[in-house]
């Protein structure tokens, strides 16, 4: 997990640098709906930076089966959705996060032809 600590480094750099040049400004890091590989360490990350923007969207992909693009809760699509996201950075995430987070909600969705009407259905 070295590029995991590798980022929390650069972020912590990056915010003594910017307080030392232009004092008063504010880092936010971009971060992930589901974090698939443990690759983001919430609560380290959210005490180096001053927000955590969490693009809640692509729970299902073009690639992937037919679903909801930003679910809001657990369906029969999956277990995967805003509720479990804010939840998942609330869990890890260090005390006060909710302060940090910052929720990115799509402004598109994909359309997928199926195989018949069954939800969740099978893309062709």
């Amino acid at each position: 997990m070295q590029a995991k600590a590798s980022l929390v480094s650069l972020v912590l750099e990056l915010g003594a640098a910017l307080d030392e040049a232009a004092p008063g400004t504010q880092i936010s890091l971009a971060t992930p709906a589901v974090d698939w590989q443990g690759a983001y360490d919430y609560d380290l990350l959210s005490a180096a930076a001053d927000f955590l923007f969490i693009m809640c969207y692509g729970y299902h992909w073009k690639g992937g089966p037919p679903g909801p693009n930003a679910p809001l809760h657990a369906s029969a699509f999956g277990n995967y959705s805003i509720e479990w996201t804010i939840d998942d950075y609330i869990e890890w995430g260090s005390e006060g996060i909710t302060d940090q987070l910052v929720v990115g909600f799509p402004s598109y969705g994909y359309r997928w032809p199926t195989s018949g009407p069954n939800v969740p259905g099978t893309a062709l």
